[in-house]
Order: structure tokens, then sequence, then C-alpha cells
């Protein structure tokens, strides 16, 4: 892989720089604008557009030791470097400015390069063009896989290589360059596209499993982690790849452990666990080709069944309990005030206060105080210490159904569990779009699952408001910077502008069912 980059206000930042020349050259004052642009204007308005350009070159030259990189930036380029990447600077730069004193500005710019970047670029690989024209000439010779720049009129240039993947530094104006707004995100894109040869980290490992080469597909979809279907001698399984982050590790551990329980108990209903690592953090399980569309009552039936069939199991020994799963009140409470902390300070506060507020309302004022009053003799959701094990994300989606047969997956989440929690997750699950008659059916058939004295159902019932709060953070998970890493990892093609309008939807949709 070859990637180029430019130069000027992609690697270095010089808003700093221009507030720092005109204070210098007595321009402004130290009160004066600190903004480019309102630099730019005051300088034109009161000295000319001459003095402008002149500063410009000074910026570029004299004080170019002045600008900073951006931020990220040496963190991109040393995981480029450790995946022995080339990397080439081609700038637009001519030699001298166009007005003031001459100033050799490709030595300027090599002398800012080997400050702030230290030799993580070989001198060799930097290039200065007098043009735009020659600029992606340069780029063309050098084959480069991609190029980022700052400017769409390079990048839209009718001369720009085809062969060559754009990338804008910057806001995206045109819906056809894929933009980035900082180095991390940069970052991430690659190591996406660089781990989708992720796989050939493995690929030594698991040809010894199977004996023979293999060949692989990516799944695009909106999880978490990155998912391949890998064909040989002309049976598919599938390969799920963790992130290695601490979250993603204790969704890894979480998964394998309940696959191995499942096979332990010689189920039936979960796929066949294949292969594992982990060191490496990954999994292959049996691909399973049955998924036949049923009607609602015979989809419910298949989950009510499972969950019989896995709590007869022996769970005492249970390693995990499900996430965010507790059997005190207060531990909801207080994790339910946490998320609201959370979201207040994502976007989502920022777009959408009102209905962030108006949830935040109904929280504190109606949902938060009627539990608290339901369990003022006691903390505890049950009279007993009561567990049950849950796959935790019981959405239909995670279920391959034919006529008599239902294949379950996905179980990030799995272990031992709230039956309350359970039950009120799977028939709130957006994707299950489950109609609210169902609510008491559902609830009675598997409340007696767990519970023959009618005690649970109630509880269910009592904290179906709660969990339709709870769903909305659920919901709103892409808002928070900490699991952006992740979604980006699982599918970089994600379009999360519309996944935010969408997910907005379906909060006011969950919102609408609140009573």
């Amino acid at each position: 892989m070859r990637i180029g980059i430019d130069l000027d206000n992609t690697i270095i930042d010089y808003n700093y720089s221009f507030y720092y020349a005109a204070l210098k050259e007595n321009l402004i004052n130290s009160k004066g604008p600190k903004n480019k642009i309102k630099i730019k204007r005051f300088i034109n308005s009161k000295f000319g557009q001459n003095k402008w350009t002149e500063l410009q070159g000074k910026v570029y030259g004299n004080y170019i030791l002045a600008a900073k990189r951006y931020k990220y930036f040496t963190k991109f380029l040393d995981y480029i470097n450790s995946k022995k990447i080339s990397v080439y600077i081609i700038s637009h730069k001519t030699k001298y400015p166009y007005l003031g004193k001459k100033i050799n500005l490709h030595n300027s710019a090599k002398l800012w390069i080997t400050k702030n970047l230290k030799n993580k670029i070989d001198q060799k690989n930097i290039y200065f063009e007098n043009s735009i024209e020659s600029k992606i000439e340069r780029i063309k010779k050098l084959k480069l896989d991609f190029f980022i720049d700052d400017l769409e009129k390079v990048l839209n240039h009718k001369k720009f290589p085809k062969d060559c993947k754009k990338i804008l530094f910057g806001l995206n104006k045109d819906k056809k360059i894929i933009s980035f707004l900082n180095w991390k995100l940069i970052e991430y894109y690659f190591k996406k596209n660089y781990i989708d040869n992720q796989i050939y980290l493995f690929y030594s490992e698991i040809k010894k499993k199977f004996k023979t080469n293999f060949e692989y597909k990516e799944i695009n979809h909106k999880g978490n982690q990155k998912i391949f279907i890998i064909e040989n001698n002309r049976k598919k399984f599938i390969l799920k790849i963790y992130l290695k982050t601490k979250d993603s590790m204790s969704r890894f551990n979480k998964e394998l452990y309940f696959y191995r329980f499942m096979k332990l108990n010689k189920n039936k209903s979960t796929p066949k666990l294949i292969y594992f690592n982990k060191n490496k953090y990954y999994l292959i399980i049996e691909n399973i080709k049955t998924k036949k569309k049923l009607e609602l009552s015979s989809k419910i039936k298949f989950v009510i069944s499972f969950l019989s069939e896995i709590n007869n199991y022996r769970l005492e020994k249970y390693k995990y309990r499900a996430s965010e799963s507790s059997n005190n009140i207060k531990k909801y409470i207080d994790l339910c005030d946490k998320k609201f902390e959370e979201l207040k300070r994502t976007n989502f506060y920022i777009e959408n206060k009102k209905l962030y507020l108006s949830i935040n309302k109904l929280w504190k004022y109606k949902i938060c105080p009627n539990l608290i009053k339901d369990y003022s003799d006691s903390y505890n959701l049950h009279p007993y210490n009561f567990n049950c094990l849950s796959p935790s994300d019981l959405s239909f989606k995670n279920i391959l159904f034919n006529s008599n047969k239902a294949i379950f997956i996905d179980f990030e989440h799995a272990g031992k569990d709230d039956p309350v929690k359970l039950i009120n997750d799977f028939i709130i699950q957006p994707r299950n779009k489950i109609p609210l008659k169902y609510y008491d059916t559902i609830s009675k058939n598997m409340s007696e699952i767990f519970d023959e004295t009618g005690v649970l159902k109630t509880r269910v019932f009592m904290f179906r408001n709660y969990f339709l709060i709870r769903w909305i953070f659920i919901i709103l998970n892409i808002y928070l910077k900490k699991n952006l890493k992740r979604k980006i990892f699982s599918n970089n093609n994600l379009d999360f502008i519309k996944e935010k309008k969408l997910k907005t939807k379906l909060v006011k949709q969950i919102l609408s069912k609140i009573k």
C-alpha cells in the first residue's frame, strides 16, 4: 500500500501561525482577531490585499515553526510505519512567495517536517510541486493507492488518477469523496482497511486448521465486530474478529463461553463452535444456511422453547453475568442516571436538547419515583436471589428460522441475568417489532419458565417503563465516542449521519410507548 498526503492544512495546522505572524509583524495587537479568516478580513480592510499575500509568504516561510501538526497525525504515522506502508508527502508549493522577501518555502517546509515529524517520513518521499497539475501528475507517477488532501478541487480534478482512492481531510461537501475531520478517524479507517487484511494474520493458523487454502468475504453489518464468510472446499463458516479493546475482549469472552457451554450441554439450537483463539480474539462457527420468514407467533414460540431449554442446564457455576444485569433496583437507577450524564456530553444533547430534556423529565419525575415507591421496603428486584441464563440480545435478526428449527447466534452480552430484564428486553427490542397486544401473553409464558408463583409477571409489568427508557440509551449508543472505534472497525461504510437520524426517530417511537 502506498499513501500520499498533502502538507499545508492537512499535516500542518496554521491556525495559530497567522495570529503569531500578524502580531510579530505589528499588523494586529494582542487583543486583535485570532481566527485566520478574521485576521485576513482585518488586514485586507486596513492594509490591502497585498499585505495579506505577503503575510502568507512569511507564515509559510520565516514563521513556519510556529505552526503545529494536527492532533493525532503522528499516532497515525506511527501506525502506518509499523505496517511498513510507504508514505509520501506531495505538496502544491511554490519555491518562493508571490510577494515580499525571497524566502525558500521548500526549505522552510522541510525544516518543519524534520522538527515535527522527526524522520518518520523519508526525505526522498517528499515532493513540492509548482502547480496542482504537476501535483496530480506526481500522484500518478508514484502509483499511489490513497491520497489525503484538504482541498476538494485537487481530489476532484479531471486528471486525478481513477485507481487512487480519495480521502478529504475536513468537511465533505461532495458525497462521492470519503472525508474525516481528524487523523484519529483516518487512523481507524486505515485500520479497518488494513484489518481487512487482518485475516492474513490468522491465515496460516486457519489454513492449518482446515488443511487447505480458503476464500473469504467481509459481511457489511451494523454490529460491533468484523464478520467474514470463509469458504473451504465448498463448506462455509463464519469468522468473527473482535477489536482489541477492554469492552470487545469482554464481549469475546462472554460469547466464547456461551458457545462452549452450549456445546457442553449438546445444545442443537446454536451453531457449532469450530475454532477460536483467545490471544488473537477471534472465533469460527459453522455457517447456517437456513433462513425462512415465519409468522410472529411462531417466532415467539421458538424463543420461549430455547429459553426453556437452556435454563434447564445447571447454571450454578456459570461464569459471566449478562451485560448491565443486576438484581438490585438501586443499581438499575444509578446506571440510568449515569447514562443520562453520558448522553448529555454528546451531540445528541446539542442536536436534540428538547427531546433529551423531555426524556430526562419523564425519568426523574415519573419512572424513577414510581420504582422507588414500589420498592420502598427492599431494593431487591425479587424476594429471593433469582437468576436465569440469557442470550441477552434476543433480536429476531440473531435467529435463523425454518419451519421446524431455529438457530440462535450472537452472544456478546450473554450470561446470568434478571428475568425481568430478559423478558422486557425481548418484547421492547425495536428490531423485533412486537405489538403491545402480545405483551401480556409473552410475559405470562416467559415468566412461567422461571417462576410459577406469578410474582415475576407482575414485576415484568412494573419495570416496563424503566426498560423502555433503557432501550433509548441502547439505541443512542451510536453517539458515544467510546463506541465509535468499534463501529468503524465493524463497518466503515456505515452512514453515521443517516444512522443517527434513524436512531432519533426510533427514540421517539419508544417514548410514545411509555405510559
